[in-house]
């Protein structure tokens, strides 16, 4: 017999990927843009269906709770997020939502909570950072780890500012959720194949990389590319191609495969085929589980783009480091969580997460939480091609069901009575 939450968390699914779909089994919901106000719509819509109380909050979190939220309440959250990368996968973000949902949709239909305590769904805001940075956000304002004045005053890369994009659309409320998080769940495909390979059935997260990420801006001369002598050209484009080669070389380099590094964004001025660029702005990251290591990339670039000055005649700035710590998740709850799945019958591993989650900063602000995988087909991520079979997407759903619970009984055993 097929569970409940998890036959919900199908027709959600389905409803969401309806949405802002792209090459067939792909999404594009860049946040708040027009696909992105649309699912939003379409999670209030599923929130009121399911006789949740519905919430936005002034940097456009969506919650849908058991019980209308008050001051003071205790609320475990279970969640993701629904905004996607350019032509991104479906099962990214939207199974977790579409999970969380119908967990709780099931729990409030039980109608049993600990007292003094509530339970909700979120779609957290701009979660992927694919049109205004950082990301995260929502969760970050959510949880007091990025101010709203600095999330409201982010500009994409059209200079749309977001706070006008907010006004505009209509996507924000006008105050933040009353009560504390006392605990949070989010289910999220993998992102990787280490599930897959070693035929498992979920991952619980019991740590995280490392991330230092960094603006950089090669400024060179503009000049004609025709009669220019090659001697005399100071090219920022060519410049910044060697940093990516030497990025992805740094990369590459045999650190038992516990560095990856990218960059995968750029801008050009003036971008014309017939004069050299004057500057070039790209994004630069590094991940890795030790500290030390990013520590001593980190040095080892800056001195190559020393040298770069050197040779090249160019002007090099590399500033704006964020930094987001590797962290561990609290081992209690690891266990406990592994336990309880593991008495579904399902084949359980803790494994580390690599890339960013909502998880990951409600882990950091100190919230109990619950960080589960389950895999992703030849570990295929932020792509049309993303893929979680019906079957493993059941599991999760119900593995979730349960740390969910293991979240609440924990919250009800410290409660006075």
């Amino acid at each position: 017999m097929t569970d409940p939450a998890a036959e919900l968390c199908d027709e959600l699914f389905g409803r969401f990927s309806d949405i802002g779909r792209k090459d067939e089994t792909g999404v594009e919901r860049l946040a708040f843009g027009r696909a992105d106000a649309e699912v939003r719509a379409q999670f209030r819509d599923e929130c009121h269906r399911h006789g949740l109380h519905f919430h936005v909050d002034q940097i456009g979190n969506q919650f849908g709770l058991v019980k209308a939220p008050e001051e003071g309440q205790k609320i475990v959250l279970v969640g993701s997020h629904l905004d996607s990368q350019p032509a991104g996968g479906r099962f990214d973000g939207q199974l977790g939502v579409a999970a969380g949902l119908a967990v709780v949709a099931i729990e409030r239909a039980k109608g049993s909570l600990p007292v003094g305590c509530n339970l909700g769904t979120v779609n957290w805001a701009n979660e992927e950072g694919a049109r205004f940075q950082p990301s995260v956000m929502g969760s970050s304002v959510f949880t007091g780890q990025l101010a709203l004045e600095t999330a409201l005053n982010a500009r994409d890369a059209q200079n749309v500012l977001l706070a006008d994009e907010l006004e505009a659309k209509c996507l924000a409320g006008t105050s933040m959720l009353p009560g504390q998080l006392a605990a949070y769940a989010e289910l999220h495909v993998e992102q990787g194949s280490e599930l897959e390979e070693h035929d498992l059935n979920i991952g619980v997260v019991e740590r995280t990389w490392a991330a230092y990420k960094a603006d950089i801006r090669v400024r060179g001369q503009q000049t004609h590319t025709g009669p220019t002598p090659m001697a005399k050209r100071i090219d920022a484009l060519a410049a910044a191609a060697r940093l990516i080669v030497l990025v992805r070389e740094l990369g590459l380099r045999d650190y038992n495969a516990q560095l990856h590094t990218a960059i995968a964004w750029m801008r050009i001025t003036p971008n014309s085929p017939n004069a050299t660029p004057s500057l070039v702005e790209l994004k630069v990251e590094l991940r890795s589980p030790d500290e030390s290591l990013l520590d001593a990339t980190r040095a080892r670039l800056s001195a190559e783009v020393t040298s770069l000055e050197d040779e090249m005649g160019v002007q090099c700035e590399l500033n704006d480091w964020s930094e987001r710590r590797a962290s561990r998740f609290c081992p209690e709850i690891v266990a406990g969580v592994e336990a309880a799945i593991s008495t579904l019958g399902l084949s359980v591993k803790r494994v580390a997460t690599i890339a960013g989650h909502d998880a990951v900063v409600t882990n950091a602000a100190g919230a109990p939480t619950t960080l589960l995988f389950v895999p992703s087909a030849g570990g295929i991520t932020h792509n049309a091609a993303e893929f979680t079979s019906v079957e493993d997407r059941h599991r999760g759903v119900t593995a979730l069901a349960v740390a969910v619970k293991h979240l609440l009984e924990r919250i009800e055993t410290d409660s006075p009575h």
